[in-house]
């Protein structure tokens, strides 16, 4: 390789360079304030892609500077050798087709030729100082959003880890509080066997209590491990055949029902859904059992099961109905629609739990002695 195509490929990589550098720059002829050369950034800053104007492609010889600063070329070439030692020119550059005038500020830099001197002025364009103000708020307002994304999101992992904590020691202990209640309910029955028909009426009602109380916190103990189940742990997501779900659920409550006048109408097909089965039979148990629960004294129980486009599926009951006023909280846990009724609250707080795990909204409706409707949707 040659000399001479050597300096052609430094002086074109120079030219490259020069035409991607991003600050608005221009080569400025020194007799004349002839634009030599302006870069990519300096054509769009300056609009020398208008008519009239070379410069948008090739050579902009035919461009003075003092076609794009409003101020008489005497005074400009004055101020270009006064501020070539350094410092700043301020220049006003009228906007192309508007007469709308925008103030720039310029550093202007000798280029300096061996042989006769100063040729050339370098002329940079300095960043807009209301513009970089605007851009350092914004990367301001930026860097603080940052900083408070970012402690949100370790505010959230820290309640995440607390809770996980606090569903395992909800776990272990109703783990181990229902190893006690099973040996109380048992002692109490093997204490009446024991005393026989001689038992005092006064013990026989003590130990009746006991036993009752105990296999009543054997049912909230397992209650709370239901809810923990369905707040935590890891999702089984697969696909749920609704209609096989709803009649797993039917033929396990079928004591419940035996015992009562009951009619229970499924519009089947429920069709298919992506969910944890277990979760999903759990959901759909609860929602019937409330229905069961919660049913009228003066009339047969009724359910309709149905699914739907927008919806998941939805239980209609015509029992002792909601009160408006309770809608919005009958998912609490611990509340309770009717304390007369036996039951811990927790049921309808466990499914709003699996709907929310399973991004689905539950909701209910109705009125006061003429049944509720439970709807499980899609957002």
């Amino acid at each position: 390789m040659g000399a001479s195509t050597s300096v052609e490929l430094e002086l074109g990589a120079l030219r490259d360079a020069f035409e991607r550098h991003p600050i608005p720059t221009l080569l400025v002829d020194r007799p004349s304030t002839a634009v030599v050369e302006a870069n990519g950034a300096a054509r769009r800053l300056l609009v020398l892609d208008r008519p009239g104007l070379a410069g948008s492609v090739g050579p902009v010889e035919s461009v003075l500077l003092a076609d794009l600063v409003d101020r008489p070329v005497g005074e400009l070439a004055a101020d270009l050798r006064i501020v070539a030692g350094g410092g700043g020119l301020p220049v006003v550059l009228a906007q192309a087709g508007t007469g709308a005038a925008r103030r720039h500020r310029c550093r202007v830099a000798p280029i300096h030729d061996d042989d006769s001197g100063t040729r050339l002025w370098l002329v940079t364009f300095l960043p807009d100082e209301a513009r970089a103000k605007r851009f350092r708020a914004l990367d301001r307002q930026v860097r603080e959003a940052t900083d408070d994304a970012s402690r949100q999101r370790d505010l959230r992992q820290d309640l995440a880890d607390q809770n996980e904590t606090l569903h395992r020691f909800a776990r272990a202990m109703a783990h181990d509080l229902r190893a006690p209640l099973r040996h109380i309910a048992a002692l109490a029955g093997v204490v009446a066997e024991e005393l026989g028909p001689d038992v005092p009426e006064g013990a026989a009602r003590a130990l009746a209590m006991m036993e009752t109380s105990a296999f009543r916190g054997r049912d909230l103990v397992d209650a709370l491990l239901g809810h923990a189940r369905a707040t935590s742990g890891e999702l089984e997501i697969v696909a749920v055949d609704l209609d096989e779900v709803v009649d797993e659920v039917l033929r396990a409550r079928h004591v419940d029902l035996a015992a009562i006048e009951h009619h229970i109408a499924v519009e089947h097909p429920l069709g298919s859904i992506r969910a944890d089965r277990t979760l999903a039979q759990v959901l759909v148990d609860n929602l019937v059992g409330n229905a069961i629960k919660y049913r009228s004294p003066e009339r047969p129980l009724e359910i309709r099961i149905a699914g739907g486009l927008e919806t998941v599926f939805e239980i209609v009951d015509n029992g002792v109905g909601l009160d408006a006023a309770e809608t919005g909280t009958i998912f609490e846990p611990f509340k309770r629609l009717d304390p007369t009724v036996q039951g811990h609250g927790i049921g309808l707080a466990t499914c709003q739990a699996i709907c929310r795990r399973h991004g689905w909204e539950l909701g209910a409706d109705g009125e006061p002695g003429r049944g509720a409707t439970f709807v499980v949707s899609r957002p």
